[in-house]
């Protein structure tokens, strides 16, 4: 399995796309994962509840375009996308390959 970290940057969108071309190449899965660190946002006195579903709606958008990608880079790899919060997948599916 190849594993890519994505944070919706430029440079993480060329990672995908090595990866990608990398797991065709070798015969391998490819993995998508995007970490989500709440604790900055939670040291506040009052926090704000809706921010860490903002991490997480940006952490999943960030995945499906990922997702994408590498489905139109290389339509027959396998893989999917795993969203992790606090070291764990919470959050995993996306198909890079239909069926």
């Amino acid at each position: 399995m190849i594993v890519v970290g994505v944070d919706g940057s430029m440079t993480a969108r060329a990672a995908v796309e090595w990866a990608v071309n990398d797991a065709l190449r070798m015969g391998e899965s490819l993995r998508i994962v995007h970490a989500v660190d709440r604790s900055p946002y939670q040291i506040g006195r009052f926090p704000n509840a809706a921010v860490p579903d903002a991490l997480l709606r940006e952490g999943q958008r960030i995945l499906r375009e990922a997702l994408a990608l590498a489905h139109e880079r290389q339509p027959e790899v396998e893989g999917g996308a795993c969203l992790a919060v606090a070291g764990a997948c919470v959050r995993a599916g996306g198909a890079v390959r239909d069926g």
